[in-house]
């Protein structure tokens, strides 16, 4: 197994989730790679000889398929090794070797051969019978697999008048289902060739004759087959008849959902009915509204209480028919453009505007708000909870950083966010920094504290968001509540304290994760738009007195708090801080920082820090040969870890490389228990290599790593 969020192995001789038969079968080939000395492969290194054993078990018929996925045509001793494996594991059906010789973390290659058997096993599903090949894509958990497509196949409503188009059928499970319980016709699609192989042969082997399947990229062949309908529509029939199939579409995309492409084909060709299949909740509810824009209406859901994949905690499964009136889809549509603007707000409209025009986010980014209780970030939080319900952002969550600057109105604004958070059902983060304490232990500007807290730890939020919802990291966004009114003042702002007119190019719409889609709009339509919320019965959250925003929000000026401008004066004066765009990134400090460090822990970042070259720079480090992170780093708090290796890997990779949170948790993996981790290997963005010792954390690029190997050899 892998460490979390890692391609560091694990040993381990059991796991109370893997089937008995296939434990058996991986402790076997372990066994025999050591008596027959195989190398295991070396994912950073790119060498050695096997690279996986993948193997799969029948649920009914009990047969077991074993891929061996090696990195070289030339497999020494294969029939012996195959031999010893099945004496020792007799329950295996068929071996095959697949051929894997790129650098990837892919797990399958292109070539493979049969060693022992047919190549292939067979099971039940459905009370039909399956050819299941190396690359066929087959469902983990058979059980709950036959309880939905038992559930698809009644939504579907077949009468034996049906053309059934299977998308992504992978081996034909569902569509052949489809054709035994009485559609006219099945097609189905899938681009995994075999994978349409293995469906052709399963449909013959089962004596299916209304059944065929395509290899092609499921979008192009709606287009094609939406194309080819329009033209039968407006020429009419051979026949001269006007009468065809109802049309019933299947489909049952990957976790990243369909693509607009295939949705726009869709919706031209308007089948009957639509039945989805997900894995994944999130991405089906935004192609759910794709489709309810196209005129289609949700009639009838069937969710399981079980995941398909239930050793995956993050997955679900569902299935949902949408129908079309196709005698009124034209007017639908002519209502929906005419009433479509009027049926939201015009500053939930902004907002979708904003990020179109200028990219800020979509429904396959996972969005963070960061949310103090204000009428800016409540509207901020409204709106975005409306355009998650449209299916235009994806996962949603809140953040809220108490910085405890107000006494009793700082906790007040926490629980009225907690209550925000509640009433939109927004899963929340919240956290509470000493902002007036660290101004008194460091003498920093207290704007600029509390601005850096809050984004390390939006940014530590947003990674906690994405890997809960499975999200790639790169794809999160967070959210501010920046209005015009704030562009305004950061312009006049700059031009007072003497940097220029440069507030309109600072505070810019998107910067790094950070991005701001109310900058069209004033605090005044915000604060408009709750109360016209209010006024239409949509849900708010109020306060201990039944307002609309948080106590400490009513009547405040923005930006100026009477505590934290006295805590602000007690440290140093009315000194202007400094701008937030390098600190919303997290990816540098300020020299003043590195001070702070040095004071409360004995040494700034360089005492925790060895250069791999002669060249000393700047904090000892050579930016063409990396570093070493000295064991006594283990020892400090995990902040101060993790600054340290952020500030290493920025002045390595460059002042403009954005540096990845997985990154620096990965450098940091090199420690444990107080101490570095040895035999700790590990590669990550830039093309780097760490590696863990004795003598600390290394970070160097891959091809010293490399030679730095052979050489020790």
């Amino acid at each position: 197994m892998y460490a979390k969020g890692t391609h560091r192995l694990i040993p381990t001789d059991t796991c109370a989730l893997e089937n008995e038969v296939a434990k058996r079968v991986t402790l076997a080939v372990r066994d025999l790679m050591r008596k027959w000395d195989i190398e295991p492969y070396d994912e950073d290194a790119g060498c050695g000889f096997m690279r996986h054993a993948v193997v799969r078990v029948g649920h009914a018929s009990g047969e077991v398929l074993v891929t061996l996925v090696t990195n070289d045509d030339a497999f020494p001793s294969s029939k012996s090794f195959c031999r010893e494996l099945v004496k020792r594991v007799p329950e295996i059906t068929t071996v095959v070797q697949n051929v894997n010789m790129r650098k990837t973390n892919v797990i399958l290659g292109d070539r493979e051969r049969t060693l022992f058997g047919p190549g292939f096993i067979l099971d039940e599903l459905c009370g039909l019978s399956f050819r299941i090949s190396s690359k066929s894509f087959y469902q983990v958990n058979a059980t709950q697999t036959e309880v939905l497509y038992r559930c698809a196949i009644e939504l579907a409503e077949l009468a034996g008048k049906e053309t059934v188009i299977d998308a992504y059928c992978g081996t034909g499970t569902i569509g052949l289902a489809a054709a035994r319980a009485g559609a006219r016709r099945v097609i189905g699609v899938d681009n995994v060739e075999s994978a349409i192989v293995d469906a052709r042969q399963n449909a013959a082997h089962n004596g299916i004759e209304n059944a065929e399947f395509v290899s092609l990229d499921a979008g192009a062949f709606m287009q094609a087959l939406a194309v080819k309908r329009a033209d039968e529509d407006a020429g009419g029939s051979a026949d001269g008849s006007s009468d065809r199939d109802e049309l019933v579409l299947l489909m049952d995309p990957p976790r990243a959902g369909s693509s607009e492409r295939f949705l726009d084909a869709a919706a031209q060709m308007a089948p009957d009915r639509i039945v989805y299949i997900s894995c994944n909740p999130q991405t089906q509810a935004r192609d759910v509204a794709y489709l309810r824009r196209a005129g289609y209406e949700v009639d009838a859901v069937c969710r399981l209480t079980c995941s398909r994949t239930p050793t995956t905690w993050s997955a679900s499964a569902g299935c949902a028919v949408r129908k079309v009136d196709r005698a009124g889809r034209i007017e639908r549509r002519h209502n929906m453009a005419q009433e479509g603007k009027g049926a939201r707000d015009r500053v939930v409209e902004a907002m979708s505007q904003a990020m179109v025009d200028h990219g800020l986010a979509g429904p396959d980014n996972a969005v963070l708000l960061m949310v103090s209780g204000g009428s800016d970030s409540t509207a901020l939080a409204y709106a975005a909870s409306e355009l998650r319900a449209a299916g235009e952002i994806g996962a949603l969550a809140m953040l809220h950083v108490n910085h405890k600057l107000r006494g009793e109105d700082s906790d007040e604004d926490a629980r009225f966010v907690a209550d925000l958070a509640e009433v939109l059902g927004i899963p929340l983060f919240s956290c509470e920094i000493d902002v007036a304490g660290e101004v008194a232990r460091t003498r920093e500007n207290v704007e600029a504290v509390a601005r850096r807290e809050r984004y390390l730890a939006a940014n530590e939020a947003l990674e906690s968001m994405c890997r809960h919802e499975a999200y790639p990291i790169a794809d999160g966004r967070i959210f501010t509540a920046h209005t015009a009114d704030d562009r305004i003042e950061s312009f006049y702002m700059r031009s007072i304290v003497g940097t220029g007119p440069g507030g309109f190019r600072s505070m810019r719409y998107v910067n790094g994760p950070v991005a701001r889609p109310l900058m069209d709009l004033s605090r005044e339509d915000l604060r408009d738009y709750i109360g016209r919320r209010e006024r239409a019965g949509a849900a708010v959250a109020c306060d201990a007195r039944g307002e609309l925003l948080a106590r400490g929000c009513h009547q405040r000026p923005h930006g100026s708090v009477p505590r934290l401008r006295q805590a602000r004066d007690r440290a140093e004066g009315a000194r202007v801080g400094r701008s937030d765009d390098r600190l919303a990134r997290s990816v540098d400090e300020p020299d003043r920082r590195r001070g702070r460090h040095a004071r409360r822990h004995g040494g700034g970042a360089e005492r925790f820090v060895r250069s791999l070259g002669a060249a000393r720079r700047a904090l000892g480090i050579d930016l063409t040969e990396g570093f070493v992170l000295l064991p006594e780093l283990a020892r400090s708090p995990r902040p101060l870890q993790r600054r340290v290796a952020l500030r290493m890997l920025q002045r390595m990779l460059g002042a403009d490389a954005r540096i990845d949170a997985a990154s620096v948790e990965a450098v940091l993996d090199g420690f444990a228990d107080g101490a570095p981790r040895g035999g700790y290997v590990t590669n990550i963005q830039g093309d780097l290599a760490v590696s863990a010792n004795k003598e600390g954390v290394r970070v160097e690029p891959m091809a010293y790593f490399r030679a730095r190997r052979k050489k020790d050899r």
